[in-house]
Parts: C-alpha cells; structure tokens; sequence
C-alpha cells in the first residue's frame, strides 16, 4: 500500500510517494510521464532504496485544485478546470498508461492560476 507525504522545501511542495511492493509504474509509463508526451502531468523522479520504491515531484508556482474551488469559482474556470483534467486522463489511456497511477483528488492536483493550465 502506498504512502504519500508531503515536504515544503524552498517555496516548492515536493510530493513522496512510498510504494509497497509490486506497486511500481514500468519504466515505459514513466518515460512517458517524464518525457512530456502528456501535458499536464508533472515529471516523477524514482528513487529506489533497498526494498522501497518511491515517486517523487516537486510542485512549484501551482495550487491545490482543492484550494482554489473551497472558495467562489466561476463556472467557466470550474468547466476549464474539469475539461483539462479529462483531457489529461484521455491522453494517458490514449497513451495506454495506467491511470490507476493518478491520483484525482482535488488536493492533489495542481493547478498554475497565472494561465489556468
């Protein structure tokens, strides 16, 4: 079972997320992730020590999507919003990487508010 947490580190959010045994992403959906074939998705690090796997990124100059709608949001940024995040989770099937490996809830996606991506 997986374990996420969470470290702030000049000004970036950098994101861990421990992986239990046969969790693992293939080195070709990270490649895919990494190599900016899907726009949206941030770069993932591996780290591997030992017995544990980890994925890690760092967020920077982004909000918590779970930020931005706890208060008024319009309902064209909330459909912009919502249509970005499909379109990412369409270019990952699209691309056959698992979507199992995305996490979709609001505090963990991340959004730049200076253009909306």
């Amino acid at each position: 079972m997986s374990m996420i947490r969470y470290e702030v580190i000049n000004n970036s959010l950098r994101i861990i997320n421990n992986l239990g045994f046969g969790e693992a992403p293939d080195h070709a959906q990270l490649n895919i992730v990494n190599g900016g074939e899907i726009k949206g998705l941030l770069p993932i690090s591996v780290c591997q020590d030992q017995n544990l796997i980890s994925l890690e990124c760092t967020v920077s100059g982004l909000f918590p999507l779970a930020q931005i709608i706890s208060g008024p949001i319009n309902r064209l940024m909330f459909v912009d919003i919502l249509s970005k995040v499909a379109a990412v989770a369409e270019s990952c099937e699209a691309k056959a990487l698992n979507l199992a490996f995305l996490d979709l809830a609001p505090e963990k996606i991340f959004i730049d508010v200076s253009n909306g991506d």
